[in-house]
C-alpha cells in the first residue's frame, strides 16, 4: 500500500545539530519516521514525519430485512458487524489500498421470518476509494397445497386464500403459490356444490383448529378438501293392501317388503 504524510514534527526549541527524530515507530496503519538530519530548525536539527497507510472503508447497504430480523456480516472471514434494520453499516477495520475484500453473510440466515440475504459482487480489490456493497434480503416464500377428493364430476368448487383463487372441476391437487413465510392463511370455500348437493369439508393447516388455517412456518402446508354427496330417503306408504297379500317394492338396488298397510 501507499503511505501518505499527514504531519511533520519538529522540536519547538530545536537548534542545529539536535538530531531530533532518530527512531521509527509503527502502530497499526500509522508510522512515525525520524529524520535526524533534517535542517528545519538549523543544520541537522532533525524532524519526524507522521505517515498513514492509505486505507479505505468497506460498507454494506442492507435492504429488505424484515422487522425483528438481523444479519451478521463478515469481511475477509472476520471483522464482524451485525445489522438490525435496513441501513448502511461500515466494517470497523478499513482495508489497505490494493488489497482485497470478501464480504459474506454469516449463517444462519435470518429466521423470523425465514429470509435469504445475498451480497452483490461480494469479492473485489480496493482501488483508491471506499466501497459500498448492496445486501438484499428477501423473505422465503412457501405454497399451500390443496387436495380435493370426492367432488362429483358435474360439480365445481372455488377456494380462496391470500388473494388467490383455485377452481376445481373435479378431484385433484392445486396450490396457492409464493406466500411469504410467517404469513397468516385461511383456505375458504366460497359455496357448496349443488349439482348434486354435496358438502365439502376443509381440514389441515398448522393453526391447531384443523380447519385449513394457520401461519406459514418454514415449509409448504397441505390442506385437504373432502366432498360428500348429500343423501336422502324415499319414503313409501302403502294403503289398502289385503292382509292376505304382500308386495315388494324395489328402487336403487334396495327392496321393501310390505305385508299390509304401512310406511317404509
Amino acid at each position: 500500500g501507499n503511505w501518505s504524510e499527514t504531519q511533520k514534527l519538529t522540536a519547538s526549541d530545536g537548534i542545529g545539530n539536535d538530531a531530533f527524530g532518530v527512531s521509527v515507530s509503527l502502530s497499526g496503519y500509522k508510522a512515525l519516521i525520524g529524520a535526524s538530519l533534517n535542517d528545519g530548525n538549523g543544520i541537522e536539527s532533525g524532524a519526524a514525519y507522521v505517515l498513514n497507510l492509505d486505507t479505505y472503508d468497506v460498507s454494506v447497504n442492507v435492504t429488505g430485512l424484515a422487522p425483528g430480523n438481523s444479519i451478521e456480516l463478515l469481511n475477509n472471514g472476520g471483522d464482524n458487524i451485525t445489522v438490525y434494520t435496513d441501513s448502511v453499516a461500515t466494517f470497523p477495520t478499513s482495508v489497505i489500498n490494493g488489497r482485497g475484500y470478501n464480504v459474506t453473510v454469516m449463517l444462519p440466515q435470518p429466521t423470523s421470518p425465514n429470509q435469504n440475504c445475498v451480497v452483490t459482487d461480494p469479492i473485489g480489490t480496493i482501488i483508491g476509494a471506499n466501497v459500498e456493497l448492496d445486501v438484499t434480503c428477501t423473505t422465503i416464500k412457501y405454497d399451500i397445497d390443496v387436495t380435493v377428493t370426492g367432488l362429483d364430476a358435474n360439480n365445481s368448487i372455488e377456494l380462496k386464500s391470500n388473494g388467490q383463487t383455485l377452481n376445481f372441476t373435479g378431484e385433484g391437487l392445486q396450490s396457492f403459490v409464493g406466500i411469504d413465510d410467517e404469513t397468516a392463511y385461511a383456505v375458504l370455500l366460497t359455496a357448496q356444490p349443488l349439482s348434486p348437493n354435496q358438502t365439502c369439508t376443509i381440514t389441515g393447516g398448522n393453526g391447531g383448529a384443523n380447519d385449513g388455517s394457520g401461519i406459514l412456518d418454514g415449509e409448504t402446508v397441505a390442506i385437504a378438501v373432502a366432498c360428500i354427496t348429500t343423501k336422502y330417503n324415499i319414503d313409501a306408504t302403502v294403503t289398502g293392501l289385503d292382509e292376505d297379500n304382500s308386495i315388494e317394492l324395489t328402487s336403487n338396488s334396495q327392496s321393501l317388503d310390505f305385508t299390509g298397510d304401512g310406511m317404509q
